[in-house]
């Protein structure tokens, strides 16, 4: 059905509309930062803070950083743990929003809603917990590294 409508063209005229795109949203963006000079200064602000973002990726990016300062045991035995937590919270998740589909059978629709948006907020929640804690404990490694009473674990 939609493969008819697939259009064939040569790669250098593909470039080109590329480009032309490019350009067109340059164009439209020098204009409009010449009509607003209050966005002007958003602008250069919001791209600074990226290049400052940018490079502190860049100067962090270490081949050091990437060993674990954990012992193999403890960190398989963490990461069983985490498989068990995460697998019992979708199941528990799972079973909720059963109970939720309940409710609404039986007319409690603004219960049953309340319900499913709790569900998933928590289940987002233990799904993301892991990762920011492993953030926040990188990022207190490489702060407390410098000093020379820090004893990395």
């Amino acid at each position: 059905m939609w493969a008819n409508k697939i259009e064939s063209i040569p790669f250098h005229e593909f470039m080109n509309r590329r480009k032309s795109d490019a350009d067109f949203f340059i164009l439209n963006l020098q204009r409009e930062v010449k009509n607003n000079p209050q966005q002007a200064l958003k602008l250069k602000k919001s791209l600074s803070q990226a290049l400052t973002v940018f490079t502190s990726i860049l100067s962090l990016t270490h081949p050091a950083l990437a060993t674990n300062g954990l012992p193999a045991e403890i960190d398989a035995a963490l990461l069983k743990i985490q498989l068990i937590c995460l697998g019992l919270s979708a199941g528990l998740a799972v079973i909720c929003l059963m109970l939720a589909g309940i409710f609404k059978i039986f007319g409690l629709t603004s219960k049953a809603h309340t319900w499913t948006w709790d569900i998933v907020k928590g289940l987002i929640q233990v799904l993301v917990a892991p990762v920011v804690v492993g953030i926040i404990v990188s990022t207190g490694r490489i702060l407390l590294k410098p000093f020379s009473g820090y004893i990395p674990f």
